[in-house]
């Protein structure tokens, strides 16, 4: 009876130092690979928790630990989890190499009705177009191409950035019901939250649109080219719709005002930076240090991009 005694207490211990290696291990090897605040991933974690609804995948995300591969913050990121031994755990899927998204509501949009519409208007009156029709896609707490923080790292590849919260410039997002030209874009607009800006404008894939469809749209790039020139006039209109830069446009001195040009096999790019204004000392511009106003036209003749932080950086310019 002692030997069998014995014999049960050695296995219960071999079973509880296999188990304690293994959540070491996974423990000391798994870690972020973007740095986010400690808030903002206890919430990313916890939503990826209550995502997963089978019971033995509840006990082996407790016996591992999750990693964060990437974040939008903070409305959405990628997470992958692991369990003992760095196992990952979309094995018990059969998908090793799962990376679950994970999504926050940062908003209700019933409950900012008005300031949804306001930001629509500001839309229609910048691009002229009263009748065009407007779909709420989302909200952001940064535009697509702004973003401000802490940088670490020397290259892009090892590159994380701690991000900023003083910095955040919430936007709406919306999607143009038309398409544009009968291709199977559309433009999307993200207008500031704060003061109804039209900051960037892109085109994008309507969120209605399925995936196999894209096999029937046309070639946007067929129609007869023109020269830089000729788009030139067209381009800087929308230089004028900032009125505190009006000055360097009708200056009679051109050096004021030269935006760097640069051809592209499909595309003609005009992008302005007002070297006056930066970030403060410690604080990394992703892409770019300061305002820029980028304007970018296919050679046909379409709007392909727009992108204007300088009312981003209206808070220290200020200062």
């Amino acid at each position: 009876m002692l030997k069998k005694t014995l014999i049960a207490i050695n296995i219960i211990g071999a079973m509880i130092f296999i188990l304690v290696v293994g959540f070491t291990i996974t423990r000391l090897t798994v870690h972020d690979l973007v740095s986010v605040d400690q808030q903002l991933r206890k919430n990313i974690i916890q939503l990826a928790y209550e995502h997963y609804d089978n019971p033995l995948e509840h006990i082996a995300m407790k016996l591992g630990k999750g990693r964060i591969i990437s974040v939008n913050p903070p409305a959405s990121a990628e997470v992958q989890f692991f369990t003992l031994f760095h196992i990952p755990l979309g094995i018990l899927r059969g998908q090793p190499d799962v990376k679950l998204e994970i999504l926050q509501n940062l908003i209700n949009p019933h409950e900012e009705t008005d300031k949804i519409q306001r930001a629509k208007e500001a839309v229609r009156k910048f691009m002229d177009d009263q009748g065009m029709e407007l779909i709420y896609s989302s909200f952001s707490l940064h535009p697509s191409n702004f973003l401000v923080g802490i940088s670490s790292g020397q290259n892009k590849e090892s590159r994380t950035m701690r991000i900023s919260s003083e910095w955040l410039r919430p936007v709406y997002v919306f999607q143009e019901k038309k398409f544009i030209n009968n291709d199977c874009q559309v433009y999307q607009y993200e207008v500031s939250a704060e003061n109804y800006k039209v900051i960037e404008i892109q085109t994008a894939w309507p969120r209605w649109f399925q995936p196999e469809e894209k096999n029937d749209c046309p070639d946007v790039y067929s129609q007869p080219t023109k020269s830089k020139e000729e788009l030139e006039n067209f381009a800087f209109k929308f230089f004028l719709n900032i009125p505190r830069y009006n000055r360097l446009l009708l200056s009679s001195d051109e050096s004021d005002f030269s935006p760097k040009f640069t051809e592209l096999k499909y595309f003609y790019e005009w992008l302005w930076e007002d070297d006056s204004i930066s970030l403060p000392e410690g604080l990394t511009g992703d892409p770019y240090q300061h305002p820029v106003i980028k304007i970018i036209l296919t050679k046909d003749g379409r709007l392909d991009y727009y992108l204007n932080t300088t009312e981003l950086f209206e808070k220290i310019d200020k200062e």
